[in-house]
């Protein structure tokens, strides 16, 4: 028994436990990271990367976002700062527009996460074994783990604020300590912590654990550095409500709303409560974390209250970021019933709780509990994501947009550039980033036929220079209105049909 709690205490406290970590996600991803967007909220993989690929085909004005579905504009409207897009765009100017370049970039932004989080929560407590599990525990979170190769700007959000709050809090312990302020990593602090902020707003929450730090080193820090620090917090908090604020405009003047920049509280007590209950009793130990470090963080609470660590140095900061964050799920708590990945700032109060849980049953000797546990955390996440989102025959996308041969005659059987009309298709996003089209996109079938001053809404856009149509609903070929300006069907492949429309009408 000594020999294997020293053998597990070795490896855990090597080189070798990263080691591990990084090769078993590469491996285990690595069948996929070829595929197209699939699964689990594909709408937002199609979304940011027709972003992307309208900045690299068009214009890499990051100011001026540019979405698919234009109806009959250049597409420009408010979204979140192209941060993720940019950064992609860019690397496909090498690379040329491949999928396995946005699932590597994530992929390589999702290892730099959970390497951040190790030396963020090694700077915080000193703790060799909290850092080490925390780091464990971010790769086999099953929510990052499937979102880990798919084009979310979450996942910069998330590394970035990990890093950003890193390098802060080594400026803040150097000065605190009497040292030479460290200017590179005050800095760096500053860029990050912005950039998850443009990136994702809810990032800035990072700035909650920073207020708690200041509290406890008040009497430690100058004149000086109290100036220093008050820029850092206006410039990484006034540059995203900034950006916020001119894409809320650009959204108002556009008329596209795609990208939901609002807040979301639920409609009813009922449905709050219903989606707290679903958020506490499933997407938490589930979806979040596995059951497995869902268990060193129920340890990890029990021992913190047992041994009343609420006198510990990090007792404040995590206390502040715990309400903080908190009061952030209330706000956007219509948003949690489907959308957990909403939840990945949470992560920072997560992990180091399972950490000390993980850090306590080494220390009572309970070595085969917390190997048990290590082990079984890559196993629950993959039986949670791999035959629900990869294995998986539905992926919420149509085969014929989802099969290259099939997609590739639909796209190829409509001349290049110019504007379609696109349906049905609810997210107006993924039909548009499949056939790699442009124009008025349809959520529902009677939308196309809508009175629209005195005629219909297809008479409109077929008015403003729209000549062809794609639909994967039959029943649309067999109204009226459709009938007398189809010039001919193009193509049929399975369920989708490619219409080209009439050149002119006479008395139209």
């Amino acid at each position: 028994m000594t020999r294997f709690a020293d053998s597990t205490t070795w490896f855990v406290l090597s080189k070798w436990f990263f080691r591990l970590g990084i090769a078993l996600t590469i491996l285990i991803h690595l069948p996929f990271l070829n595929r197209p967007p699939e699964s689990m909220h594909v709408w937002r993989q199609c979304l940011t990367l027709g972003v992307a690929r309208n900045l690299y085909t068009e214009s890499m004005n990051l100011f001026q976002p540019r979405v698919d579905n234009r109806r009959g504009s250049q597409g420009i409207t408010g979204s979140h700062f192209l941060s993720y897009e940019f950064a992609l765009a860019s690397i496909y100017h090498i690379t040329g527009e491949r999928f396995w370049v946005h699932r590597c970039f994530s992929l390589l932004l999702y290892l730099l996460g959970a390497w951040g989080m190790y030396h963020l929560l090694l700077l915080i407590t000193k703790n060799e074994w909290i850092g080490r599990l925390s780091f464990w525990g971010f790769l086999w979170s099953p929510e990052l783990f499937y979102h880990g190769i798919n084009a979310m700007p979450d996942i910069l959000a998330l590394s970035a604020s990990i890093w950003g709050l890193y390098y802060f809090l080594r400026y803040l312990f150097g000065i605190a300590q009497n040292k030479p302020p460290d200017y590179p990593s005050f800095l760096l602090g500053l860029l990050l912590i912005t950039l998850g902020g443009l990136t994702k707003l809810q990032y800035l929450a990072v700035g909650f654990p920073i207020v708690g730090f200041l509290l406890i080193f008040f009497k430690d820090i100058s004149l000086r550095r109290w100036i220093e620090m008050t820029v850092f917090g206006i410039v990484s908090v006034a540059l995203p409500l900034m950006w916020y604020g001119y894409a809320i405009q650009l959204t108002a003047s556009s008329g596209l709303p795609e990208f939901g920049l609002e807040l979301r509280p639920v409609g009813s007590w009922s449905e709050g409560w219903t989606v707290l209950l679903q958020n506490l009793v499933s997407d938490l130990p589930e979806t979040l974390m596995n059951y497995a470090n869902f268990t060193l963080f129920l340890l990890g609470l029990f021992f913190c209250f047992r041994l009343k660590k609420w006198h510990s140095h990090v007792f404040l900061p995590y206390l502040i970021l715990t309400i903080g964050l908190i009061a952030y799920h209330l706000i956007e708590l219509s948003q949690m019933k489907a959308h957990a990945y909403y939840m990945m700032p949470y992560f920072l109060v997560l992990l180091p709780i399972a950490g000390y849980g993980g850090y306590q049953l080494w220390k009572r000797g309970q070595i085969w509990l917390l190997c048990t546990l290590i082990v079984l955390q890559p196993v629950f996440c993959c039986i949670r994501i791999l035959p629900a989102r990869w294995l998986n025959t539905e992926k919420w996308v149509p085969q014929e947009l989802y099969i290259q041969e099939s997609r590739q005659r639909l796209a190829e059987s409509v001349p290049p550039g110019g504007q379609v009309i696109m349906g049905v298709d609810k997210s107006n996003c993924i039909y548009f980033y499949f056939l790699n089209k442009k124009g008025y996109g349809l959520s529902n079938s009677e939308e196309l036929f809508k009175p629209y001053k005195g005629k219909s809404t297809l008479n409109r856009y077929w008015k403003e220079g729209v000549r062809y149509m794609f639909t994967d609903d039959a029943s649309m070929l067999e109204h009226e209105e459709l009938k007398r300006l189809t010039e001919t069907v193009i193509l049929k492949e399975n369920n989708f049909y490619v219409i080209k429309l009439k050149e002119d009408i006479a008395n139209d």
